[in-house]
């Protein structure tokens, strides 16, 4: 993972877990990560999955811009 894609990834997490969320994730791992409600589309993992996604597609944009060679 990039550099960038990973402090997006971090920034996600930071912004839309609590903090006791991000304990809980930081003790249990993926164990930790909060429970997708399945009747709602707004709950904590749907936002940071929503977050993650938009790192991972900034990321991909940014490695197939090429640029023009300089002369």
């Amino acid at each position: 993972m990039a550099k960038d894609e990973a402090e997006c990834a971090a920034d996600a997490v930071l912004a839309d877990l609590s903090d006791e969320q991000v304990a809980l994730l930081v003790e249990r791992g993926p164990g930790g990560a909060p429970v997708d409600d399945p009747d709602s589309t707004d709950d904590a993992a749907d936002k940071v999955r929503a977050a993650l996604g938009k790192c991972r597609a900034e990321a991909e944009a940014a490695t197939t811009t090429t640029s023009k060679p300089a002369s």
